[in-house]
């Protein structure tokens, strides 16, 4: 079962290609079990293809409010954002999850919301040692640090999203799990959880790694990659 903790605000960001979009939409959704008022801002303006927007009509049924661009701007890379984001951070009886876009290009835009952001927010990050840029200790540090830098907030924890897509299976997530404890480890943050597509998991089984694991239903994947 999972069981996660919320943050009157939380913030997932990550490096390009880490599936926070994905992880964005399923932690709201799972929220929605314990809050009656939810948000999800979708920050992302990097991505043009998965961000958490695309996940409209699921957050309507729900009764998730999606604050995002809408109109002609819906589609646009410009942060071009709502007056209602800072409506949203101020409302104490709100739970707002951020999902802020690839890399320390896009934390650039959490930066102007700073001021607005309570002192006891939660900003996760997202890693996928499957990507280039993320595929050691090394590298993942680097970019939690350009992260922080850009953003003005500080990391406080992990979320493990090791994966390749369709071709993902449980020995590749136990084999590269070492890398996000190595992190971990340097930087004195917890690991919250490690995902993995519920698809998985009933054909394999649960991985065998000293973290908690959260199922990932995809809403964001197109149906061939499903």
């Amino acid at each position: 079962m999972n069981k996660l903790e919320f943050a009157p605000v939380t913030i997932i960001c990550g490096g390009y290609g880490s599936g926070k979009s994905e992880i964005s939409v399923n932690y709201v959704l799972d929220a929605k079990k314990s809050y009656e008022k939810i948000s999800i801002v979708d920050l992302d303006i990097v991505n043009p293809y998965f961000r958490s927007r695309e996940a409209h009509k699921v957050f309507q049924e729900k009764g998730i409010e999606l604050i995002a661009p809408k109109g002609e701007l819906r589609n646009s890379a410009l942060p071009a954002l709502p007056a209602k984001v800072y409506g949203s951070l101020k409302d104490d009886e709100v739970m707002t999850l951020i999902d802020l876009g690839g890399d320390d290009t896009g934390a650039k835009v959490l930066a102007r919301y700073e001021k607005h952001i309570p002192d006891n927010y939660q900003m996760y990050m997202v890693i996928n040692p499957a990507r280039p840029l993320q595929d050691s200790s090394q590298k993942i540090l680097q970019l939690i640090e350009n992260i922080e830098y850009t953003s003005r907030k500080k990391i406080t924890g992990l979320i493990n999203n090791t994966n390749l897509l369709h071709e993902t299976n449980i020995k590749y997530i136990e084999d590269n799990f070492h890398i996000i404890e190595e992190v971990s480890e340097k930087l004195s943050k917890p690991i919250l959880f490690t995902t993995v597509n519920s698809e998985i998991i009933k054909k394999e089984g649960m991985p065998q790694i000293s973290s908690e694991v959260f199922q990932l239903d995809l809403q964001l994947s197109p149906k061939w990659r499903k």
